[in-house]
């Protein structure tokens, strides 16, 4: 990171991984959101949350990507949003932004996840 900052380059991180237990099933979201998931997901903001060039957290990177996911992950997705904004609101001394990265895919319904106005 530090590296990084003598460069000029802010981090924006997924909090996920491909490590079991570090992601959501996209098709059973249920499974895999767990105390662990969370713990693992707190456990990367704490140790992201020191550097000034830490930028934003992404909650998911094209979790819903198919009509099946798009119908099974939404509301998993909303609860790791959630999740992480109360997580930083409570333990981080600064905002960090919290985003979704979402598949590039006009077939898939991105109203699942986007909040009602």
């Amino acid at each position: 990171m530090s590296y990084l900052a003598a460069a000029g380059i802010y981090l924006i991180l997924d909090v996920n991984s491909p490590l079991e237990g570090q992601h959501l099933n996209r098709y059973e979201p249920w499974t895999t959101y767990t105390q662990a998931y969370l713990q693992h997901i707190f456990a990367v903001i704490e140790a992201f949350k020191g550097y000034d060039n830490f930028l934003a957290v992404f909650a998911g990177n094209e979790v819903i990507n198919d009509e099946v996911s798009a119908q099974m992950s939404p509301r998993y997705m909303k609860a790791v949003i959630r999740d992480l904004k109360n997580y930083i609101a409570a333990h981080v001394a600064r905002p960090i932004p919290v985003g979704y990265s979402a598949a590039d895919d006009l077939k898939v319904p991105m109203s699942h996840i986007q909040p009602k106005v």
